[in-house]
């Protein structure tokens, strides 16, 4: 069981080059023949693959993070390494020479005084995540959060422990929310992510679906389910719970087709089958092939499941009785084809 004691501050891993850029990555980058417009902390189209708000650049304790609902998280050195296909090693050379050229270079390089800046933003997030999970109840049948699930098709007779209702005025707003706990491979709880509700559907803004402050750390996902020897991993939290549903696999969810890339199943799993969406822009094809490349060279066996219908994922399907059934009824590990 989760408790706002266990919340962590997991974060990106900060090498000597983070340290180094500290709170000039803006700068850097602009250098590097990055538009500002995408510097700027507002949500708008992603410099690496697009869209129109998927994208946010927040320098969350100077690292140059940002975080992509298409693509994933990063830092400041991930985005020139994807943008540009370096190496770490090469990407890491460029900001070093740019680094040179930075006039305020000597007042802002990271430093005793930059570390602590750090130190104290990263006890702030901290503190404001555990009161918001604190704040949070946890879901039961009839609630805002089952009146969501229940409209998206997804009927549960238990819901997770990492799942939880977040009333209006506790935090976002005049929203009812879901509240998740992402965790770290270590367990901690790395940050939360959040889905604002109104009525039974997702709220009328832009971005309903966000992450509390803080980085959310490498591998990182939302267990719907305790650790197990053959375990399931889709995108969204929806998607998870539906593919539960429609295989009898327990599912987490890493929340973006960036951050599956990058996930990291329990010690124990043997076995990971990947319920990837079916992008129009492949995007979700495109990171289950990562993932799979990654698990079969660590020796874990996977399996692919996505639909054959372009722009759709699971969660598109559990409300369909004859296809729950045929899935149901599948004792093979195959890909589904519908």
């Amino acid at each position: 069981m989760l408790s706002a004691e266990k919340i962590g501050s997991g974060e990106f891993p900060v090498t000597d080059i983070h340290d180094e850029a500290g709170y000039l990555w803006r700068d850097v980058l602009q250098h590097l023949g990055f538009d500002s417009k995408f510097l700027c902390n507002r949500h708008g189209p992603c410099p690496l693959c697009g869209g129109k708000d998927r994208f946010r650049f927040d320098d969350k304790s100077g690292t140059g993070t940002y975080f992509c609902n298409g693509c994933g998280p990063g830092t400041g050195i991930d985005l020139l390494m994807k943008r540009d296909q370096l190496s770490f090693a090469d990407a890491a050379a460029r900001v070093r020479r740019t680094l040179v050229s930075c006039p305020d270079r000597r007042t802002k390089t990271a430093s005793a005084s930059t570390k602590q800046i750090r130190n104290n933003h990263d006890e702030w997030a901290r503190a404001e995540r555990k009161k918001l999970w604190s704040r949070g109840i946890a879901v039961e049948h009839q609630d805002p959060v089952d009146t969501y699930l229940q409209h998206r098709g997804i009927d549960l007779d238990a819901f997770p422990p990492t799942l939880r209702w977040l009333p209006p005025g506790q935090g976002k707003g005049r929203w009812d929310a879901m509240l998740a706990a992402v965790q770290a491979p270590d367990d901690r709880v790395a940050t939360l992510h959040y889905t604002l509700l109104n009525e039974g559907r997702k709220a009328p803004v832009n971005s309903p679906r966000r992450f509390a402050k803080g980085a959310v750390a490498r591998g990182s996902a939302v267990r719907l389910a305790p650790p197990a020897p053959i375990l399931g991993i889709a995108e969204g939290i929806e998607t998870a719970l539906a593919a539960k549903l429609l295989f009898g696999t327990p599912t987490w969810a890493a929340l973006s087709a960036g951050m599956m890339q990058s996930w990291q199943p329990p010690t124990g799993t043997t076995r990971v089958i990947i319920f990837a969406d079916n992008d129009g822009n492949s995007a979700g094809s495109k990171s289950a092939e990562c993932l799979i490349q990654r698990l079969t060279n660590e020796g874990i066996q996977t399996t692919l499941r996505m639909p054959s219908q372009v722009d759709t994922d699971w969660a598109d399907f559990v409300s369909l009785p004859s296809i729950k059934s045929a899935c149901q009824r599948e004792i093979n590990f195959g890909k589904v084809k519908l």
